[in-house]
């Protein structure tokens, strides 16, 4: 019994994350959200609405977002732009 409560003195006393993976964890964190973001701004809004989300809506949505949820990909695909689509913009570049 008495090495069960030493077990739990060390985890209460282990140190907390320093500050480089904070600032990581938050770099990480915030770079999901805009991707998840970016992800349902791109979808249309027929599918959205499927989905029960308002256009409006996207950003509030986002943020009630858990680390897992936001970790979620999508199962399709974003269709890529055809041949003649990238050399146009490889010339307006």
């Amino acid at each position: 019994m008495q090495s069960l409560l030493a077990n739990q003195d060390q985890k209460s006393n282990s140190p907390q994350p320093g500050f480089l993976r904070r600032w990581l964890q938050s770099k990480i964190h915030n770079w999901k959200h805009r991707k998840m973001v970016a992800a349902l701004q791109a979808m249309d809004d027929r599918l959205l609405w499927e989905l029960g989300i308002r256009r409006t809506e996207i950003v509030r949505v986002v943020d009630s977002f858990d680390e897992r949820e936001l970790g979620m990909v999508p199962l399709a695909q974003l269709p890529s732009p055809d041949r003649g689509q990238q050399s146009a913009l490889k010339l307006a570049a």
